[in-house]
């Protein structure tokens, strides 16, 4: 007769609801492991939709055209009572005129646009992000072209948060890319279609474990079912799509979630910004990191490792200070230039109003940046208030 036997006969209750116990630790070990394999290993083939276009036009737009990428955006949390009382363009009081110095303006929109009061029990309540449908008008009025919705809180209200903002933005005429209630929709891009080229735009977040498996945030097409969400950084998914785009583009930018907040690059980014280039990406843009990170050139093309912050309306951390714009410029349909503009973003200092700084701020912007870069391979040049990214073969 074994100890258990002795210990807990065989009819006891103890011994039942050890069984019993030791049955549901298994079962739900099990479906854990499922649950992680589900999500991490399952990438079937998908019909990914032709990109939309979206026509740009311009005084000059014939002789070239000129693409702002700025940060993460959303008019949330702090920023509430004032919007609601200043309105809703009132955090880009301070940058409009840089917005329209620009034939097109692509942000990272960190905030779901909607009314729904259902949210993700997955996120802590103090990391959930909402705007008001205003903010699609306003983002219209100040000059906002497309913005990217591969991000880690375009579901901060669930899948019904994502409809709506989809919803909203198009009532608004507001192109997107990088989040779809289908996976095809998410990864389908759009082409900014130019007087003299066509620029493609494809938008991912980086395969974190956490946002996997912890917060649902991919798409996911399977036998007939569709799980809404942002487009997965995967190799395999990526390489179609930028051959996809090389089809009809001239140039293929593709803007990516990743890294980590308020720290330096990573090594993942370091490597996924070459893979994205060996893949075919003509110029890599991310954000996550909610302040501005260093420039790379890689094989003689730009990556932006994190525009940081633009018109995010958090309090952030008391160190977050610099955001970026990356100005592209086009002859042609390819890129000859790309101007770096700083941003002060620190909304303790500017009261959700970020601003291109000046005097001693303005160099400190520099005095950090350039020898960051350097080490990225990327040479900027300062011209008074602007950096200019000059690309080597490295």
């Amino acid at each position: 007769m074994s100890p258990l036997q002795l210990w807990l006969p065989r009819n006891s209750v103890m011994r039942r609801l050890l069984i019993l116990s030791g049955a549901l630790v298994a079962a739900a070990v099990a479906i854990v492991l499922g649950w992680y394999c589900f999500w991490t290993y399952l990438n079937p083939a998908v019909h990914v939709p032709d990109p939309a276009v979206v026509t740009i036009t311009g005084p000059d737009i014939r002789a070239g055209a000129r693409i702002l990428f700025l940060g993460d955006t959303g008019p949330v949390d702090r920023a509430k009572k004032i919007v609601e009382k200043r309105g809703y363009t009132f955090p880009y009081a301070k940058t409009r005129s840089l917005l329209q110095d620009y034939d097109a303006v692509v942000v990272n929109l960190e905030a779901p646009i909607t009314t729904s009061t259902t949210p993700s029990f997955l996120r802590p309540a103090r990391y959930r992000y909402k705007a008001s449908p205003a903010a699609a008008a306003a983002l219209k009025e100040v000059g906002i072209t497309a913005v990217s919705l591969a991000n880690n809180h375009a579901k901060d209200y669930l899948s019904r948060g994502l409809a709506d903002t989809l919803a909203h933005l198009e009532q608004n005429g507001i192109s997107h890319f990088g989040a779809g209630m289908t996976e095809g929709d998410a990864r389908r891009g759009i082409v900014l279609k130019t007087g003299t080229g066509h620029i493609g735009l494809i938008g991912y977040m980086e395969d974190q474990r956490h946002w996997r498996v912890k917060n649902l945030s991919f798409a996911l097409d399977v036998a007939g079912f569709s799980w809404p969400g942002v487009a997965r950084l995967v190799e395999s998914d990526v390489a179609e799509d930028i051959a996809r785009m090389r089809k009809q583009c001239d140039t293929v930018i593709v803007v990516v979630h990743w890294g980590k907040n308020y720290e330096p690059v990573t090594d993942a980014q370091k490597r996924l910004g070459a893979l994205l280039i060996d893949l075919g990406a003509d110029a890599v843009v991310g954000h996550h990191s909610h302040q501005a990170q260093p420039v790379g050139v890689y094989k003689n093309r730009p990556i932006i490792y994190s525009l940081g912050n633009y018109a995010f309306d958090t309090p952030g951390r008391k160190t977050m200070r610099y955001g970026l714009g990356a100005g592209f410029h086009f002859e042609g349909g390819q890129i000859r230039n790309v101007e770096i503009i700083p941003l002060l973003t620190q909304n303790r200092q500017i009261n959700f109003q970020p601003r291109i700084p000046s005097g001693p701020l303005l160099d400190v912007f520099f005095e950090t940046l350039i020898p960051a870069s350097k080490e990225h391979g990327a040479i900027i040049k300062r011209d008074n208030n602007r950096g200019w990214l000059v690309r080597t073969n490295r």
